[in-house]
């Protein structure tokens, strides 16, 4: 046995000088190639780029980490030495980058041992943020666009610490809209009669519109919130009953759905009708349009879809021309008729109250007794206040809401909680997020983040909302330091429909593509492109980057996968006659310049001007902006990875797992999504 152990100390020795006297040959081979092909240019004298690599040594890599970080960067695109001069061949540039590489990990990893924590400032929730989380805690639909004010970007991205500042009229304003949260959620015992009108959005209204059930012609579709149960009232103003008879030639059917279920269906247009336009003139046709305003409705409290179309007629019916003819309204004489003027809702009328609705269900966990409720609503505000401040509360939390309900409860019992439901959207607790320092943290030292700190950072990347029963049940058991649990955990959520968030809250913002209406073509030159095909563009880029993040597919992919989503309108744009229908569906492509993100027309319309193409702007962008804003963050999150934040198991990046950023800005070297989520390593 002890010479078993002198001979593995007699190995080791050798074997830890044979290392040694490989990194001393490797950094001697790299300083003569530094000197023999770059310090002709960057030396103290000229400093070309601004760097004087004769100045620095290669002992001390990691207190010039930037500087190498860019050397290796261009020689992995051969875009040093430049054309023309003296070239290393291959070998050297390989053996030199692995050499180099290595030793940044390594000083990164010493950095990281000493590291010293930087400041994390309190964040507030975006409006985004704000309005998801909402909406997933009362069951209710908030348009965060129409309540509060956009937030300040950097670098395309609205939920920067930083930037999200907080004024007394901002907190007004997330105030109000926390109280009409609470009012949506609770409901009103007496609804207040209340007027709504939904205008018609641009399209085509000769055909099926995508959305509304098959069979139905033109039409609109919209969500309203119905206060109550009651009547309400639907007016439509106007559908294209003009001076001329040409709308009333033929007979169409107009119908009210209300999540599908039909609530009204009246007829239009024939003999009949025409015969009155053409001898009373405007009286007949406003006595034709009585019909259709003030249209009594039944509804149950709650937000519901309501859709306002046409019966598709069959072209057999008549040899007449019954469809769409191109050119301005009045000029083509349409044959049939449409809405024009959007739709009215009012209401509600002789209201019974409010019956069971989600958001009621969400807020009221119980009933409170007639003789006893305080038992009752302390649960209300512990169950609310536990999943709105993404942490267990305590009494103390619940007896500072009850002041709230005290003060509406003099009111009535529903006003009570609304004033509570209010408070809670209103608390610190609730619109901030903040990293606490524990007390046993050395001053300026880094420590570790708590479980319920990470389900926090977790949910609001995947997510743009706060953790979900499950996963807050996790951090409260201290389940996510087990990185098994973590990867569980992550991967769940990766699969929920809520991740969709992830692709438009933070892939379409690192890519640019969440502004597509900032590009306007110039209609002289493209006639054909209207804000239908721009939406549609929109779907598409959406789609194509969620079937390639949510599916676990390799990020290279983004650039190389030979399918699409499509429907029919932007598949007749590129070109492609297979695709029938306005829905969206899954196409391969046989057009590789289509291929990848560089083929879809978002991108193509976002790196272009008004008027014209631009490949400088293009290259500039696809270069300096989405790509070159992914390797950033890419370098960003492997340092974050050698941080010792690494209670939840998550290995450091090692640089051989990340992106090889070639010269032309392209993606070499890829992985599947889900190797790099658990960290593991190994070859491609």
């Amino acid at each position: 046995m002890r010479q078993a152990i002198c001979i593995g100390l007699v190995v080791a020795a050798v074997t830890a000088g044979a290392l040694g006297q490989t990194q001393e040959s490797r950094a001697v081979q790299s300083r003569k190639l530094l000197d023999t092909y770059c310090v002709g240019c960057h030396n103290g004298r000229t400093r070309a780029g601004g760097v004087a690599i004769d100045a620095l040594t290669l002992d001390e890599i990691g207190e010039h980490a930037e500087v190498w970080e860019r050397a290796v960067r261009k020689l992995r695109g051969r875009l040093m030495p430049p054309p023309g001069n003296r070239q290393p061949d291959q070998g050297q540039i390989d053996a030199f980058v692995t050499w180099m590489e290595t030793s940044l990990d390594a000083a990164a990893g010493g950095r990281a041992a000493a590291h010293v924590t930087g400041h994390v400032p309190i964040q507030r929730l975006t409006r985004t943020e704000f309005a998801t989380t909402v909406n997933d805690l009362l069951g209710v639909e908030l348009d965060a666009t129409q309540l509060l004010p956009a937030e300040i970007e950097v670098n395309g991205f609205e939920n920067i610490a930083a930037a999200l500042s907080v004024s007394p009229a901002f907190l007004d304003q997330y105030v109000a809209a926390a109280r009409f949260a609470a009012r949506l959620a609770v409901g009103e015992a007496v609804a207040k009669v209340a007027s709504a009108t939904y205008s018609l959005p641009p399209g085509d209204q000769a055909g099926h519109i995508d959305g509304l059930p098959l069979g139905t012609r033109g039409g609109m579709t919209f969500r309203h919130h119905f206060a109550a149960d009651g009547e309400y009232r639907v007016t439509i103003p106007d559908l294209g009953i003009d001076l001329y008879t040409f709308a009333l030639e033929t007979r169409h059917t107009l119908i009210i759905l209300v999540d599908g279920r039909e609530v009204f269906r009246r007829p239009l247009g024939g003999d009949e009708d025409r015969r009155i336009v053409d001898r009373v003139g405007a009286p007949g046709r406003a006595e034709i349009m009585k019909r259709f305003a003030d249209i009594p409705v039944q509804v149950k409290a709650g937000t519901h879809d309501v859709v306002v179309t046409f019966v598709e007629r069959a072209r057999v019916e008549s040899d007449e021309f019954v469809g769409f003819l191109p050119g301005e309204d009045f000029s083509r004489g349409d044959r049939q008729p449409r809405l024009v003027g959007g739709v009215q809702v009012v209401g509600p009328f002789n209201s019974p109250g409010v019956s069971e609705t989600l958001s009621h269900r969400r807020v009221f966990v119980c009933r409170p007794a007639a003789n006893n409720e305080q038992p009752c609503v302390r649960r209300i505000a512990a169950n609310l206040a536990r999943r709105a401040f993404r942490r267990p509360v305590t009494d103390e939390d619940v007896n500072s809401l009850m002041p709230y309900f005290e003060n509406g409860r003099r009111e009535s019992l529903d006003k009570g909680v609304e004033q509570m439901v209010a408070a809670v959207l209103a608390s610190p607790d609730f619109l901030f997020r903040a990293i606490r320092t524990p007390a046993s943290a050395a001053d300026g030292k880094a420590f570790l983040l708590s479980d319920l700190e990470l389900a926090s950072r977790l949910s609001f990347f995947l997510w743009s909302q706060g953790p979900d029963e499950a996963l807050l049940e996790a951090a409260a058991a201290g389940r996510l330091r087990d990185p098994q649990s973590l990867r569980a955990q992550a991967l769940r959520m990766l699969r929920d429909r809520r991740a969709s968030s992830l692709v438009r809250n933070f892939a379409l913002k690192s890519l640019d593509l969440d502004k597509l209406g900032e590009v306007v073509p110039d209609p002289n030159l493209f006639p054909t492109f209207n804000d239908s095909l721009r939406r549609n563009m929109a779907a598409e880029v959406e789609s194509f980057v969620a079937s390639i993040l949510l599916e676990d597919r390799g990020v290279g992919d983004l650039l190389t996968a030979d399918h699409t989503f499509l429907n029919e309108p932007l598949a007749r744009h590129y070109g492609i006659t297979s695709v029938f229908g306005p829905q969206f569906r899954r196409v391969t492509l046989d057009d590789s310049r289509r291929w990848g993100l560089l083929g879809k027309g978002a991108v193509l319309l976002r790196t272009s001007y008004g008027d014209r193409t631009s490949p400088v702007l293009r290259a500039a962008r696809r270069r300096h902006g989405s790509v070159e804003r992914q390797r950033r963050t890419a370098e960003d999150g492997a340092r974050a990875a050698r941080a010792p934040s690494q209670q939840a198991g998550l290995q450091p990046v090692s640089r051989r797992d990340r992106p090889d950023w070639s010269r032309d800005g392209e993606l070499r070297r890829h992985r599947p999504v889900a190797q790099h989520r658990s960290g593991r390593q190994g070859a491609d």
